[in-house]
């Protein structure tokens, strides 16, 4: 009896410690999620301590898109508390409008492994053909980051009706950071499974269902056409155009990324995309007045 009870304790030891594996390979911490987040809008030097202000803005940004893609399982109450407590999001939204517990539209509960699946196939994404549940529950979702995003940058006064394309391109920017992150982190091609496709995705406009970097070259323009003769623009854009192609057409290729060496060049055009955001979004976002108001106030 002893020796039973000893190899069962075993057992479920093992069975927790993979469990406790598999969650921290599953996705990155939000400590590692916020760093990439600064790095991207920031680039490097930038202290978000500079000020209680802009410590509030930044970790507001930062706590509105880890709500928005990864909160699953009742976790971050806290933190939707203290968004709706500085006035980033409205108070008629509710915690439980917004918790991912179970999978839309079933009654499989959600964990580390499967809550990607209405999150984190593209900020634009129209679930509609899932299921209207899962439609209505990422629409709600939506709502944190967009609304967060207008508070802090005014983009639109009344957003009744919706947000603008500024709002919905600053907030897409933000949305992918967190993706290329976990794009970043995966180590096989079954850890970006759930994610949208760099490059090379045939879409309509009615699943709304783009790449990374077809969706990216859409913000970009819209929130910084003013400078598009600048060097960081073209810059910019010329990378994004050149990762298209290579990423497109491996993506578009028979079989599509399924092997250890399609992979790990895969893995190579979302480090450059980072890579790419990191070098030349900072300086474009600074020279624009509804950022460098916020951030670097004179």
């Amino acid at each position: 009896m002893k020796l039973r009870r000893l190899v069962s304790l075993c057992l479920m030891f093992t069975l927790i410690v993979s469990a406790l594996i598999l969650d921290a390979e599953a996705h990155q911490t939000a400590r590692e999620h916020d760093s990439d987040l600064e790095r991207i809008l920031f680039g490097t030097g930038f202290s978000k301590y500079k000020s209680e202000k802009v410590k509030i803005k930044v970790e507001s940004l930062e706590s509105a898109s880890y709500l928005t893609i990864d909160q699953f399982g009742g976790k971050g109450r806290d933190t939707f508390s203290n968004l709706k407590e500085n006035k980033m999001i409205p108070l008629t939204l509710k915690f439980d409008d917004i918790n991912y517990s179970v999978l839309p539209g079933s009654k499989i509960n959600t964990s580390a492994t499967n809550h990607r699946k209405f999150t984190h196939q593209g900020w634009e994404r129209d679930y509609s053909a899932s299921s209207k549940e899962a439609a209505k529950f990422w629409n709600t979702r939506r709502k944190i980051l967009l609304s967060t995003v207008n508070s802090i940058f005014g983009f639109d006064k009344v957003a009744l009706f919706g947000y603008s394309e500024k709002t919905e391109s600053m907030a897409g920017i933000i949305y992918y950071a967190h993706i290329l992150g976990d794009f970043y982190e995966a180590d096989n091609s079954k850890k970006i499974n759930l994610l949208p496709d760099l490059a090379g995705t045939h879409s309509t406009d009615q699943d709304k269902n783009y790449d990374v970097v077809t969706s990216l070259q859409k913000y970009v323009e819209i929130l910084f056409g003013e400078q598009k003769n600048s060097y960081e623009y073209k810059q910019l854009i010329r990378g994004l155009e050149e990762v298209q192609k290579k990423a497109g057409k491996l993506v578009q290729s028979a079989g599509g990324v399924n092997t250890d060496e399609e992979f790990a060049e895969y893995h190579g055009y979302a480090e450059e995309i980072l890579e790419l955001l990191q070098n030349h979004l900072p300086i474009l976002l600074k020279n624009e007045d509804f950022f460098a108001k916020q951030f670097f106030p004179e």
